[in-house]
């Protein structure tokens, strides 16, 4: 099944995190809303930035202090209140890329806010999924609570299902048991498709070790 191709390169972790940007050598003060290898989205009210602007992000964690990275910016939603600016890191050297990663395994272990009881991990890749009947399905994201689906059949709140996910063709699947919490139709050319939420439900430790390395494991996955 391909409800939409990733145009991604990597895996993103979804957290919201205080950072600065540094514009015309003025600092603003933003919030980080997602982090992967290749780039971040972030919302600042006082940010004066446009498309193709030059920034410099700077984020400050207990784990990793003073990462430093240039950006530009390569999309800007100004409808949403308060804006939201999408930027793709300049060339980053391997040190800072292995910084960017080891802080996006940090966040993981951070309390999130807004809500969500576990940080998420955002990448597209194959799965499968078995009521009645096995149908195919695309992972869309994962945290250590549950994850979404993109499918093509509409499930019903509360019902029980198996996942399986398939990381890359050379390794088993992730098999996971879960109750379906939500599901609503989205948008895809040509075809009906719905996302789908699911609640893991009693998972022994060992269940939710592998669910920790597959989210390490997408993180990396290009």
């Amino acid at each position: 099944m391909r409800p939409s191709s990733e145009k991604r390169k990597f895996g993103r972790i979804q957290h919201v995190f205080s950072v600065s940007v540094e514009f015309q050598n003025q600092t603003f003060e933003a919030e980080l809303q997602s982090l992967s290898k290749e780039g971040a989205s972030l919302t600042s009210i006082h940010l004066p930035v446009s498309l193709h602007d030059q920034v410099k992000l700077g984020i400050e964690h207990s784990s990793n202090p003073n990462i430093e990275l240039q950006a530009k910016i390569i999309w800007v939603k100004e409808e949403e209140q308060p804006p939201v600016f999408g930027v793709k890191f300049e060339s980053p050297s391997s040190s800072q890329e292995g910084k960017i990663l080891s802080l996006m395994k940090d966040f993981l272990n951070d309390s999130p806010r807004g809500g969500r009881r576990h940080p998420r991990i955002s990448r597209r890749v194959p799965a499968r999924f078995s009521e009645e009947e096995e149908l195919k399905a695309m992972l869309e994201n994962i945290s250590l609570g549950g994850l979404a689906l993109i499918v093509e059949t509409p499930l019903q709140p509360q019902d029980q299902i198996e996942v399986e996910i398939f990381p890359s063709p050379s390794s088993p699947p992730l098999i996971v048991g879960g109750r379906v919490v939500y599901c609503t139709s989205v948008k895809q050319t040509g075809r009906s498709a719905y996302r789908v939420g699911v609640e893991f439900k009693e998972l022994t430790e060992k269940t939710l070790s592998e669910i920790q390395q597959l989210m390490d494991r997408l993180m990396e996955l290009t």
